[in-house]
């Protein structure tokens, strides 16, 4: 198996579990929406980003400097709960 398709394994098989964890939980109907939209979200982010980087050298770029970006915005977000 290469990289590429353990990528793609890995981002469906954790969807599928996020998606199964909060049904099973103790959570109220929005907490149960909000998780699924927020971890759907971070699948849809994730999928696109492995599809980039194999792409090609430039889009290996596009995808370094997207990760940076969103590193920026949580840390910002981080210290501004703090």
């Amino acid at each position: 198996m290469n990289i590429k398709k353990f990528h793609y394994l890995f981002g469906v098989i954790s969807l599928f579990i996020a998606i199964l964890h909060f049904p099973f939980g103790d959570y109220t109907q929005n907490e149960i929406l909000s998780g699924i939209a927020f971890f759907s979200s971070a699948y849809f982010i994730y999928i696109v980003f492995v599809h980039f980087y194999f792409k090609s050298e430039n889009t290996r770029k596009l995808v370094m400097w997207g990760l940076f970006l969103l590193f920026i915005i949580a840390a910002l977000l981080f210290f501004i709960v703090i």
